[in-house]
């Protein structure tokens, strides 16, 4: 079943039931170990994980060494960004209306769509003084509240498009910067040392 070089092959056989709950062979759970690295990449459009092993260990088959290295991933497609599901940030564009911001309306809009994973709104007050000369010709500080607001979307990309998304808010009174894909490119990686 596995050949002599893979990470499986000495791992013990045991019998499982299935969900039929008919005897099946199996092999027991690979105990990943602590594995620390030494060395940062930084992940680029064009990453993909044989190619990175094959770079850092002349061996494309090692590839399974930099996921056991960063474990907070729990696909080897999400540590390089290339899922499926895909965060978008989308920006209010007018930070200058008053809380309480009106989420409900896009919310309402955002639930009833199939496709999209999770969404979170933020509105976080910046303060903001700003120099201006009055009507005598002195020069004030004015403090204007300014908000920070946008809402992050997580969606599945099989589903829907951050074009999709966009859409829907344009049925809203809210006016949206165009989306910001939120991915892994430029995000550091740990490339474990070679044993």
């Amino acid at each position: 079943m596995f050949t002599k070089n893979s990470r499986y092959y000495s791992l013990e056989d045991i019998v499982v039931n299935n969900k039929n709950n008919r005897q099946i062979n199996s092999k027991s759970i690979r105990q990943i170990s602590y594995v620390s690295g030494s060395f940062q990449h930084l992940v680029d459009d064009n990453d993909r994980l044989d190619l990175l092993a094959s770079k850092y260990y002349s061996q494309p088959i090692k590839w399974w060494r930099i996921c056991d290295a960063n474990p907070e991933f729990k696909s080897p497609l999400d540590l390089l960004g290339k899922s499926c599901v895909k965060t978008y940030r989308f920006n209010v564009m007018d930070s200058s209306i008053p809380s309480p911001f009106p989420w409900l309306e896009l919310t309402n809009i955002l639930d009833q769509q199939i496709g999209i994973e999770q969404y979170i709104s933020y509105d976080k007050l910046v303060d903001f003084a700003e120099e201006v000369i009055d009507l005598l010709g002195t020069e004030v500080t004015v403090n204007r509240e300014v908000y920070e607001r946008y809402i992050d979307v997580r969606i599945n990309s099989q589903l829907l498009t951050s074009e999709s998304i966009s859409s829907l808010f344009s049925a809203t009174s809210i006016e949206f910067s165009p989306p910001e894909l939120l991915g892994r490119v430029g995000k550091q990686i740990t490339i474990p040392p070679v044993r």
